[in-house]
């Protein structure tokens, strides 16, 4: 789905000139005198701002919708095993060791800082209160591979602290097949973690992702996390 999370630089511009010529594309470069588009077919065109009668974004995604059917099964398994394969690796920090999250004995996951794979420019892991932070861009994120015994619902504990004195971000939790979009609420300060409900989801059997990340806009720092708790109701 290219058009669930479309960051500005990747979204598609629709461009009108004073001519009524019109382009629609991704920008690939912008300078003081010129903007410059790439359209679904990689032709790029040089437009001067002089020749500009309106620029706007769309909020979508260059790559086409249903590009997945293209594929049977086996080439799509081949395309995510090379995407894999050349993606960036986890940042890497003392304490910070990810790992498979498998259900303890009470049928509850613990998805902690400590056993994240962390992603992006600023967000680190802090061995003082074991929490991620310096967490404010909508491309840093935390992600984890879980294991669940059986399909079952669980009640979703957020753990976080966040200096301030209102609501100003979000984050966003993709759990499996699942969604949460939870308003990050003050703590008072760095050094007080709170715990709270924040949701429930509905598991497969087996293996999935967990993925935490920020939602734009973002106002100063989001959040210092310190761990999801999934507790399995009695199902």
């Amino acid at each position: 789905n290219p058009n669930e999370a479309v960051e500005d630089r990747f979204s598609v511009y629709a461009l009108a000139t004073r001519d009524n010529t019109q382009f629609a594309g991704m920008i690939t470069d912008e300078g003081a005198n010129s903007v410059t588009l790439m359209d679904l077919n990689g032709q790029k065109r040089q437009v001067l701002r002089t020749d500009i009668q309106s620029l706007i974004g769309l909020g979508r995604s260059l790559m086409p919708e249903g590009f997945e059917q293209l594929f049977n099964k086996q080439q799509l398994a081949d395309l995510i095993a090379h995407i894999n394969a050349s993606a960036h690796p986890p940042k890497s920090f003392a304490g910070n060791k990810p790992t498979l999250v498998k259900e303890n004995k009470g049928g509850a996951l613990s998805l902690t800082a400590a056993t994240a794979e962390i992603y992006g420019a600023s967000l680190v892991f802090e061995e003082k209160y074991s929490n991620l932070g310096f967490w404010r861009s909508a491309n840093e994120r935390a992600a984890w591979s879980i294991k669940t015994k059986r399909a079952g619902v669980y009640d979703v504990h957020l753990n976080w602290a966040l200096d301030g004195k209102s609501k100003a971000n979000r984050i966003q939790l993709r759990i499996g097949q699942n969604e949460i979009v939870h308003e990050v609420d003050s703590t008072g300060t760095w050094d007080q973690y709170e715990s709270a409900h924040i949701g429930i989801v509905e598991l497969d059997e087996g293996d999935q992702r967990a993925i935490a990340q920020a939602v734009s806009p973002i106002s100063g720092f989001v959040i210092d996390f310190k761990s999801l708790n999934l507790v399995r109701k009695n199902n």
